[in-house]
């Protein structure tokens, strides 16, 4: 049996320093242990904020692209549209200079007897094939009366050889206006 004796100041003073060192140890392990927790936790939180903010830079990236390829049509179709107007003030440029010079051309037409029967003639015959009429009624100018009225039967013989029919041509007298 040992007896319990009372401690010296010296013992207590050592046995306090190794409670001291253990609650220190204990103290310095715990410290440990919640760092590395909160460092794991610092980690996966900045990890999610990053990826979280990634993300989020990707879609402004996208919606910025987007943005700029609509940009990039729109400025395409203005100038697509802006190259077809030309081309349209162009092509009607064309047409009314070809109008134009038609019309003083074609006053000059009834001045060369010939041409103007031949015109005359395959005018009535291109109206004729179109038709497809027994009985067409013809308007014309009162001054071209009697060349239409000498073209008549040219064209009733040129439609009869290739429709095996004969149109009966009649001269209207509500006559077209004059020309100038």
């Amino acid at each position: 049996m040992s007896t319990a004796r009372p401690l010296n100041d010296d013992e207590v003073f050592d046995e306090m320093k190794k409670m001291v060192a253990f609650i220190k140890q204990e103290a310095l392990e715990k410290a440990r242990e919640i760092k590395v927790k909160a460092d794991e936790e610092f980690n996966i939180e900045k990890a999610k904020i990053v990826r979280q903010e990634s993300l989020n830079i990707e879609a402004v990236f996208e919606r910025k692209i987007k943005q700029a390829e609509v940009q990039k049509r729109i400025a395409q179709s203005n100038h697509i549209n802006k190259t077809r107007l030309k081309i349209l003030q162009e092509r009607q440029q064309v047409l009314d200079d070809l109008f134009e010079e038609a019309n003083q051309r074609i006053h000059q037409v009834s001045d060369d007897q010939d041409t103007y029967h031949t015109l005359i003639e395959g005018l009535i015959l291109q109206g004729a094939y179109a038709l497809m009429e027994p009985e067409i009624d013809i308007r014309c100018r009162q001054q071209d009366v009697d060349v239409v009225t000498s073209a008549l039967e040219t064209v009733a013989d040129r439609y009869e050889e290739s429709m095996q029919s004969r149109p009966n041509f009649t001269i209207s007298e509500d006559y077209l206006p004059e020309s100038r």
